[in-house]
């Protein structure tokens, strides 16, 4: 009897303080200690970042924006705008999102 008893106790513990649930952060994605992990396995995860910070893992930092390295202009532009607004501005004779396309080639309807 006193088996059945210690074996019921340890089921109502175990019941009564489950063990806790593991962070899904955890291990799977680091937000370089300027944010914070949020999220969850089958929504996804994604970095919260601190005041300061931005990018994909928080890895960024506000005050200087590696621009270049965030939006590409393939040369034939330079990268502008704030943090949420990076644009290409395209040297002259090109155009298109990235400046990827030479004015020579734009084609300039006839009015005849």
């Amino acid at each position: 009897m006193k088996t059945v008893n210690l074996i019921l106790s340890l089921v109502a513990a175990t019941i009564a303080y489950p063990a806790s649930t593991p962070n899904p952060c955890d291990g799977v994605l680091g937000c370089n200690n300027h944010g914070t992990c949020a999220g969850t396995l089958e929504e996804g995860l994604y970095c919260i970042c601190d005041p300061g910070y931005f990018g994909l893992r928080c890895q960024l930092p506000d005050e200087d924006p590696p621009c270049e390295t965030m939006i590409n202009c393939n040369g034939n532009g330079l990268c502008a705008g704030g943090v949420e607004d990076l644009h290409c501005e395209c040297f002259d004779g090109w155009y298109g999102v990235r400046c990827q396309i030479p004015t020579d080639r734009l084609v300039t309807p006839s009015l005849d």
